[in-house]
């Protein structure tokens, strides 16, 4: 390429001026405190004159603004321009900036994204553990420190804000190359050893596969203490809609206060940190459509159970006999106790993701989870795995469930990203067998039967209509499926629950409030609550006429958090109608599971 062009664009003699041809005249040249950097301070100048002005710029005009050669300062546009960092209008004869720094801006707004996603979490987690919080990226085959939240009792970290860290001494690096594919954690390792010495690679590597070992099979990743004596790191990957690791976030534990088993609970913490801020750094449309909170208040009854707060809260069921509801935090994940004779309620943590919970005969609850249906025993929290209809379907999950008028335990599978699959709609019998009852559903949200058993309702993510089939109660068959009710307002209706007259209650998600339909569909009430995700409903308490309403704070805008701080919290209000009683699946089948 000659010199006349640049890019594709014909540009003028190096010692020819734009505007009139004529030849460069002697400049100031501005000069640099640091040694060695005099070119690229005349570059940054000529950018930055570019960048400040309100339209493009010829040479001459530039010359005047920098002061330098014309010789000088055209060289400077040519590489500005080979790299697409300023753009030439032939025609005009001007220079303004170019489409890369545009990419460029887009990955710093992207990582600022990212600080801002997971900056609520960092407190969340450093508050809960009263620990450090590190939010870390990789850069080469280190990490960056990005952020970091303190507690009020001092921690002894060595590595702050701007730190970099070797990824294999980095429990946040060796959490992002666990979320990697296996070629890509291969490269990486095989990079790793390369920079170390023969005997220290060896030794290095091999403690690196067993941790990244650990950290596919938990989810987490637990450091040592040889870099940051004192103090133990637990992390976990913060992934975008691909499931690959954008960053890790980290809770940096100090060994006076944390005992190794306590690792445990707080890398389930970390894990549930890091799901918040992926999916609050991914652009959803939940973000934006979430309208300002209603200037009506919630209607006089409306009550937050004091201590509740979920990341995602649902699948709710409430046990007359025991005067007890529960329900569960799906991504923490936690199965959530509320003793209605006390008041008190309490949290026990799960091994995996579980969407809903309902009743046994038995002291049991029966699950739907990632790996399919479970017993769960909801003193312990031990599992008895029944059956998985999903295992040949990669991180599918069941995300709702509830138990019909004759026993059977009804739950839909989701994936998290649903085009690459579609949902199912799954019942478990007696005898736990399964039996598929819908395919290609879009992430069903909420399952109901009517009080005579002839009619089954469902609700899909993304779908503003409650759809209704024929129900045959002997064989658990739908048919005949039809609009319910449509919602043509804020929301989607999401969680359902019927009560003894025939309506239908629906939590409206990004509503603010919980509709009830009439037997025909129309609607009847509208009720107003104090947070814009409702997730789910049951009735429960004395009588069965209070409604239970749990909801989630994931996707909640900060800007809504702030009309919103009870978000993730649970709620009961008034009904003025029993519900229906709870199902109860048969406890005989967990005697012939165990045998």
């Amino acid at each position: 390429m000659d010199e006349s062009s640049a890019a594709g664009v014909t540009t003028p003699a190096p010692d020819q001026d734009v505007e009139t041809g004529s030849r460069p005249s002697a400049a100031a040249e501005p000069t640099s405190s640091v040694y060695g950097a005099r070119s690229l301070s005349k570059s940054l100048n000529a950018l930055i004159a570019v960048a400040s002005a309100n339209e493009p710029l010829r040479l001459s005009q530039l010359q005047r603004k920098t002061r330098l050669p014309k010789s000088t300062l055209f060289r400077i546009l040519r590489v500005m321009t080979d790299y697409g960092i300023l753009a030439v209008d032939p025609s005009r004869k001007t220079y303004g900036m170019g489409p890369r720094l545009f990419e460029i801006a887009h990955k710093l707004v992207d990582k600022y994204d990212l600080i801002g996603a997971a900056a609520p979490e960092l407190r969340r987690l450093s508050e809960e553990t009263g620990e450090a919080a590190r939010l870390c990226a990789l850069d080469g085959l280190d990490v960056v420190v990005m952020d970091l939240s303190l507690p009020p009792e001092p921690v002894p970290l060595v590595h702050g804000l701007g730190a970099r860290i070797p990824i294999h001494r980095s429990a946040a690096g060796l959490a992002m190359v666990a979320q990697m594919p296996r070629e890509a954690q291969n490269t990486m390792i095989a990079r790793i050893a390369a920079e170390l010495p023969r005997e220290a690679s060896r030794r290095a590597i091999q403690r690196m596969k067993s941790a990244v070992g650990f950290a596919i099979s938990t989810g987490f990743a637990i450091g040592s203490d040889d870099d940051e004596p004192g103090v133990r790191e637990v992390a976990a990957t913060i992934t975008d809609e691909g499931g690959n690791a954008t960053a890790a976030i980290s809770a940096v534990c100090s060994l006076d206060r944390v005992s190794k088993d306590q690792f445990y609970d707080i890398g389930r913490r970390t894990v549930g940190a890091g799901r918040n801020a992926s999916a609050d750094a991914r652009p959803r449309a939940t973000h934006r459509n979430i309208p300002i909170r209603p200037r009506e208040l919630p209607e006089s009854g409306t009550d937050w159970i004091q201590g509740t707060s979920d990341s995602v809260g649902g699948g709710p069921c409430y046990d007359e006999r025991a005067k007890r509801l529960y329900w569960v935090d799906v991504l923490a994940p936690a199965l959530n106790t509320l003793d209605l004779t006390t008041g008190k309620s309490s949290r026990l943590m799960l091994r995996e993701l579980t969407g809903a919970v309902g009743l046994t005969d038995g002291r049991d609850l029966i699950a739907g989870g990632q790996s399919g249906f479970q017993f769960i025993d909801p003193r312990s929290g031990s599992v008895t795995s029944l059956a998985d209809p999903e295992f040949d379907n990669p991180g599918s999950r069941f995300q709702v469930g509830k138990i019909d008028p004759a026993g059977r335990y009804w739950a839909a599978s989701m994936v998290p990203i649903p085009r690459q699959a579609p949902g199912r709609l799954y019942s478990l019998e007696h005898d736990c067998q399964v039996t598929l009852r819908l395919d290609g559903i879009n992430a069903a949200k909420g399952l109901a039967w009517s009080p005579d058993a002839r009619r089954f309702y469902l609700t899909q993510a993304s779908a503003g209509t409650i759809h209704q089939f024929d129900f045959d109660i002997e064989t658990g068959h739908i048919t005949k499926r039809r609009v319910f009710a449509v919602h043509r307002g804020q929301g989607t209706p999401n969680g359902l629950a019927v009560d003894e007259e025939g309506g239908v209650w629906a939590a409206i998600y990004g509503g603010w409030r919980v509709h009830r339909y009439r037997p025909d569909g129309t609607l009847d009430r509208s009720v107003p609550l104090p947070v814009p995700l409702p997730t789910n409903v049951a009735f429960g308490g004395p009588r069965m006429s209070t409604l239970f309403v749990t909801s989630s704070r994931l996707y909640v805008p900060p800007s809504r958090l702030v009309e919103a701080p009870l978000s993730g919290g649970l709620f009961r209000l008034p009904a003025g109608v029993r519900g229906l009683s709870t199902g109860r699946f048969p406890a005989a089948s967990l005697g012939r599971v165990r045998s």
